[in-house]
């Protein structure tokens, strides 16, 4: 969700010139500005010659229940945003900006937050010139695919939204919009090293 809408604000923007797609599956994008790639993800031998990129959004994200297993959503979120991350630094780029979760933490005893902080800890030992990291909230937008938690903690947001304030802020749900906006954003900053976004410094951007 938020990755298509990130892909129609870097296809809009004039600060790109070519903006390379990768995809599971064949999807019509009529922008000529857009270099599509089909791509396997567990073959990236066949794809990381082309690569080639100054700035790298990734937004790679599933579900357990979407996964089938916890090994494969590990393989989602975490082995291919990894590789990603490799092949594109030694391909030449500077930034990285990765969409993770509030949360995130490598010693969580949660499964999905261990999986989104160890992420964010293996992104940094790669060494990219500028590290971007956003840890959303609650995401709020039209998904494609059901996802009944998301739909849950939307209805509940919707009724408690007032609460979200002070300290509570950063717990407040965030449209993907915004986070996709923020991403664009971000990345046209002079800062370098590890930078973290949590939900309300998003909102802010």
């Amino acid at each position: 969700m938020t990755g298509k809408l990130l892909l129609k604000k870097l296809l809009d923007s004039n600060h790109y010139n070519k903006v390379i797609v990768l995809l599971r599956k064949p999807v019509a994008i009529e922008n000529p500005k857009a270099e599509v790639l089909i791509v396997n993800f567990d073959k990236p031998e066949d794809f990381s010659g082309k690569l080639i990129a100054d700035d790298i959004f990734c937004c790679l994200g599933t579900t357990i229940n979407k996964a089938k297993s916890k090994e494969a959503f590990k393989k989602v979120d975490l082995e291919y945003p990894l590789k990603l991350a490799e092949i594109t630094k030694s391909n030449g780029a500077s930034q990285f900006l990765v969409m993770s979760s509030m949360g995130a933490n490598p010693d969580s005893i949660i499964f999905y937050s261990k999986v989104k902080g160890t992420l964010e800890s293996e992104l940094k030992k790669v060494g990219f010139n500028t590290l971007r990291i956003f840890r959303p909230s609650l995401l709020m937008g039209n998904r494609e695919e059901f996802r009944l938690g998301e739909r849950i903690g939307t209805f509940f947001y919707k009724i408690f939204s007032r609460l979200f304030i002070g300290k509570w802020r950063r717990y407040k749900g965030i449209a993907s919009d915004a986070v996709a906006l923020a991403m664009l954003k971000a990345a046209q900053l002079n800062d370098a090293g590890v930078i973290i976004y949590e939900s309300d410094e998003i909102s802010a951007l």
